[in-house]
């Protein structure tokens, strides 16, 4: 990690790092917004707070991969890796 740090602070011109600064901007504020609009469309269900007592359904079937509802999982735990991902590189290049 240290070596990446390294090697964003050596001297960069200020435009490119301005540029760069600009583009993650974009994409956090971007991977944001796609990250509501997935949570957002994401059925509720009550099964989420019944799992503090254990009385969970568990989700195991043939088709487990293939409704939407666990195609809007996966998209939503895609997204929240990839902005994390955003945030850091952002700060790591301040």
């Amino acid at each position: 990690m240290s070596n990446l740090i390294m090697m964003v602070s050596i001297d960069m011109p200020i435009a490119v790092r301005n540029a760069l600064l600009a583009t993650f901007i974009t994409l956090m504020t971007v991977l944001s917004i796609a990250l509501i609009v997935l949570v957002l469309l994401q059925r509720a269900t009550e099964s989420g707070l019944g799992a503090l007592n254990g009385s969970t359904n568990n989700y195991v079937g043939e088709k487990k991969g293939r409704t939407l509802e666990s195609k809007l999982k996966i998209a939503t735990l895609v997204i929240g890796v990839l902005l994390l991902i955003v945030s850091v590189l952002y700060f790591i290049c301040q």
